[in-house]
């Protein structure tokens, strides 16, 4: 699964450019799309989340939440 990564790279990439162009005709304001933007990439992402080992360094998850 970990050579695949560019399949979910470019699905991600047509989703994030899918909220942007469904917003040209409904006109949700801008700060609601980044939600739903990040909620809707997580629901697509996560099913596949089980798949990888998780990361045991404390560095890792100090540079994300940086």
């Amino acid at each position: 699964m970990q050579n695949y990564w560019w399949i979910l790279a470019i699905i991600l990439s047509l989703l994030t450019s899918s909220y942007v162009y469904v917003n040209q005709f409904i006109k949700v304001k801008g700060s609601h799309l980044m939600v739903y933007r990040g909620l809707g990439t997580a629901v697509v992402l996560l099913p596949f989340a089980f798949f990888f080992a998780p990361i045991h360094s404390v560095a890792f998850y100090a540079l994300c939440i940086a």
